[in-house]
């Protein structure tokens, strides 16, 4: 995905006016076939990278493609886009927003180390339980000060923690810090099951100081997983054509 138009800061203050969603792509099922009703490549298949917007009704506006650029000029045509079609949309006045969770640890830490974020997992013992740390944890998400900041996800079985490093509480929220190829992480700082969300505000600022990004050369990054036999395992089939249409990469 292109990041000149994603990291440009009109495009930014756009999006705060929509709900935008990091994509999965392979890794479920069924948000893959709501993805192929809104676009596929030349392939005929499902590819790698997805953009489009879409209506409150999840009704695709105007065209989609690989990235922005398939869509609009530049980035200060699609900041001026999106402000255009927000304006048709009046959001709820008393809605809450959630916490946007990944489907599980482990594809968090690795979403986490593909965008050289940290990752924080919030732990509980059963779903009731977990949906009120999350409304909780919600809270201090979105403050501006740790709005993207974050890869989120909600963890209820101890077993998705074998992957992490330095966990000490049974129930709580964690901040991680994934290894490079995001199979693995450590734990960086632990707040308790019970903090408020001005508790919790302070601890994911502090943990965002904690957290050292690290920055990758693309090429050098993917040799060197090669060679170390670092293979990860999407959940349906990867069937990106890749550079040049060789095939799944």
């Amino acid at each position: 995905m292109d990041g000149s138009f994603l990291s440009n800061a009109a495009v930014i203050d756009a999006s705060k006016n929509f709900v935008c969603i990091r994509l999965a792509t392979y890794e479920s099922k069924e948000e893959a076939e709501v993805m192929k009703s809104y676009f596929v490549g030349a392939s005929g298949e499902l590819e790698n990278t997805m953009f489009a917007l879409l209506t409150p009704d999840a009704k695709k506006i105007g065209r989609a493609g690989r990235s922005p650029g398939a869509v609009y000029a530049d980035a200060a045509a699609m900041a001026a886009g999106m402000k255009e079609v927000a304006a048709k949309y009046a959001p709820k006045q008393d809605g809450s927003w959630e916490l946007p969770v990944m489907k599980n640890a482990r594809l968090a830490l690795d979403v986490a180390a593909c965008e050289g974020l940290a990752c924080v997992l919030l732990l509980a013992p059963d779903k009731d339980a977990a949906t009120k740390q999350e409304e909780s944890l919600a809270q201090a998400a979105w403050k501006e000060s740790i709005a993207g900041k974050f890869i989120y996800a909600t963890v209820t079985d101890p077993k998705e923690l074998e992957i992490v490093k330095g966990v000490t509480k049974k129930s709580g929220t964690l901040v991680i810090e994934p290894d490079t190829y995001g199979v693995a992480g450590k734990v960086l700082l632990e707040m308790d099951a019970k903090s408020t969300p001005k508790e919790l505000e302070a601890g994911l600022l502090k943990g965002s100081l904690i957290h050292k990004p690290v920055e990758k050369d693309p090429g050098a990054h993917i040799r060197e997983g090669r060679r170390l036999g670092i293979d990860w395992k999407t959940e349906i089939p990867d069937t990106d054509p890749g550079p040049g249409g060789k095939g799944p990469r």
